[in-house]
């Protein structure tokens, strides 16, 4: 299939085979879109693109919910650990200071065990009865007082205190936790100026316009008085009205993504803005037009949406994905009521 479509790129039966025999459900949508850009109204790659959505959703699903039992044996160790730190800190500083008083009573001991006559010979540190340093000390005159060389008679005990560590307890580190992103929404790169409608009647309007009618959920492409195409829409649903008055199309773009509170949908096809994010443009996610169903966009069917974003302008040039209405290429009229 793939030699085929390499050798005619346009092959639409090839396009549809790759996309029922992908394993990725990313690439069924690749390819089935592309064959509706190239054919809006083939029945098959439509109904293959909400067959690939529903696998895209499904393993998405999947894969959040998966989790592999070598995560949760590493994060269990990690909780032990960080539950474990502060007990090791405790105990490392009982064992420091243990060891200081140990120590200090060891030198005290060792003290008290060494007779009070008993000094310690300044050269070689062994020990010299108090009796045999007696005549030196009695020849020696010319210096009544004790000089930095002479010995003391008795040793003059001085008690250095050992510092003690001071217990710091071990704080765990914190855990992370990971801050909400909100879904972000993909608003229309320019806002339009709302057209008022002035109070001129829809009998008297000239050339291309669009009415989309709230209470009976459909929308009429009209050429002055004369309606071209009939169409079942889906409007915005209660909590997310869709607008009312007369506006002009600024933008359309061959597909793009739309996300928002609750939904995140990409290669939305026919996509045509004609207030801030208010937009008519293809629906391949359900099949309930005539009911309210969106957040405020005007829904199509993907044949009536392929066929309206044609016939409004602003025109689209050749090769081109998006367009923006300049006054030489002036998007159509759209005018929603009740």
């Amino acid at each position: 299939m793939r030699a085929a479509l390499i050798a005619d790129p346009t092959n639409a039966e090839a396009r549809l085979w790759l996309a029922a025999l992908a394993d990725d459900p990313r690439e069924s949508v690749q390819l089935l879109t592309e064959v509706l850009q190239e054919h809006p109204d083939h029945t098959r790659a439509a109904e293959g693109l909400r067959w690939a959505y529903d696998r895209l959703e499904a393993q998405r699903t999947a894969s959040a919910s998966l989790i592999s039992p070598v995560q949760a044996r590493a994060e269990g160790a990690r909780r032990r650990w960080r539950l474990s730190m502060p007990l090791v800190g405790i105990v490392l500083s009982l064992a420091v200071i243990g060891g200081a008083l140990l120590f200090m009573a060891g030198r005290g001991w060792a003290g008290a065990r060494r007779p009070a006559g008993t000094v310690l010979a300044a050269s070689s540190g062994t020990a010299t009865p108090a009796g045999a340093l007696a005549p030196a000390l009695a020849t020696d005159t010319a210096t009544p007082a004790a000089t930095a060389s002479s010995v003391p008679l008795s040793p003059t005990a001085t008690a250095t205190e050992t510092a003690r560590p001071t217990a710091t307890p071990t704080v765990p580190p914190p855990t992370a936790t990971p801050t909400p992103v909100p879904p972000t929404a993909v608003p229309p790169t320019a806002a339009p100026a709302q057209e008022k409608p002035a109070g001129q009647p829809a009998a008297s309007r000239a050339g291309k316009w669009i009415e989309v009618d709230l209470s009976s959920q459909t929308a009429i492409a009209w050429e002055g008085q004369t309606p071209v195409r009939r169409m079942i829409v889906s409007t915005g649903v209660a909590s997310h009205p869709t607008v009312t008055g007369t506006y002009r199309i600024y933008e359309k773009l061959v597909s793009t993504r739309m996300t928002g509170p609750g939904y995140d949908l990409p290669n939305v096809p026919h996509t045509m803005y004609f207030y801030r994010g208010f937009a008519l443009h293809g629906a391949y996610w359900h099949n309930n037009f005539g009911t309210p169903m969106s957040h405020g966009c005007v829904n199509l069917n993907l044949r009536d949406a392929a066929w309206l974003f044609n016939w409004a302008g602003p025109t689209l040039p050749p090769g081109a994905s998006v367009v923006y209405a300049s006054d030489s290429n002036p998007g159509t009229l759209v005018v929603i009521h009740y």
